[in-house]
């Protein structure tokens, strides 16, 4: 993996089979056995963190591109649905190890597809992944939360002030809403309701 981001050009080369990734890409990050993330285009600054450019995705066994270098920054993704959390309109930093947005960025957050589609809009402060529901996305104006699963269909509104983790055991998690809590399951359902303090 990167360790360290120095001016340059990055490629990838197998240890084992020698395939080679000609060194044409301003960063590179490997996201899994197939696929990385990379920029084209960024500075690296006096501080070590390299900013601009435009990342996108490549599948490094066919050398094709799976998502196009169209986005300021790449987050989560589940790459067997092809939905990734994508970031723009804002500066971004990344340094090999800490990644986030410049402190007067005003960039936002939206989740898309390999077709190029939009599932969400770019209005979200935040995306994460919870591996046993799906995607966890903050608005940026209201900071509320909703929940799209892992295809990036919506599940809910954006009407929580938090939620937790979801169990593998039961796919329930914790949540907050309107500063009461209660269970929120995967499938959108309130499992137990929000009457808690």
């Amino acid at each position: 993996g990167v360790t360290s981001i120095t001016p340059g050009k990055w490629g990838l080369l197998h240890y084992q089979s020698g395939l080679v990734i000609p060194a044409e890409f301003d960063a590179i990050i490997p996201y899994n056995d197939d696929l990385f993330y990379f920029n084209m285009g960024a500075k690296v600054n006096a501080n070590g963190f390299m900013s601009g450019g435009k990342w996108g995705i490549m599948n490094r066994k066919t050398k094709t591109l799976v998502l196009d270098p169209d986005y300021d920054f790449i987050g989560a993704g589940n790459s067997s649905s092809g939905v990734y959390a994508v970031y723009k309109g804002g500066n971004y930093l990344y340094d090999g190890y800490v990644s986030m947005p410049d402190k007067n960025s005003k960039g936002r957050w939206g989740l898309v597809n390999t077709n190029k589609q939009s599932l969400s809009g770019f209005t979200f402060h935040s995306i994460r992944i919870d591996w046993n529901a799906g995607f966890l996305l903050r608005d940026a104006i209201s900071f509320k939360m909703s929940l799209y699963d892992l295809s990036g269909k919506k599940i809910t509104e954006p009407i929580y002030d938090t939620i937790q983790s979801f169990s593998s055991r039961d796919a329930m998690a914790l949540a907050r809403k309107q500063g009461k809590y209660g269970f929120l399951h995967s499938s959108g359902k309130e499992s137990i309701p929000f009457i808690y303090d």
